[in-house]
């Protein structure tokens, strides 16, 4: 399980990134990795769902007001995008 997620006994936290640096351009790059840790780990396990998964989470925490969109968050969204995006 990659390490910005947390497993406890009867849950499932999808998104704990750990604190801001303070710092928007490293909190930015960290979320780009994390994205790429997510996509690596969805394939190993051969479940596309793992993505959805920290995508709603994310989404749940920023709409419910448990955390704000800062740079890791960006980040991880920007880097998702741009992976997903093929030129033909």
């Amino acid at each position: 399980m990659p390490s910005f997620v947390e497993r406890g006994s009867d849950y499932i936290d999808g998104w704990k990134p750990g604190e801001p640096t303070g710092d928007f351009g490293l909190d930015f790059l960290k979320g780009e990795l994390y994205a790429d840790i997510a996509v690596r780990h969805a394939r190993q396990i051969k479940d596309p769902a793992f993505i959805a998964m920290v995508q709603a989470t994310i989404y749940f925490k920023t709409t419910r007001g448990l955390i704000a969109m800062g740079g890791c968050e960006q980040g991880f969204l920007n880097r998702l995008a741009r992976l997903a995006y093929v030129k033909c």
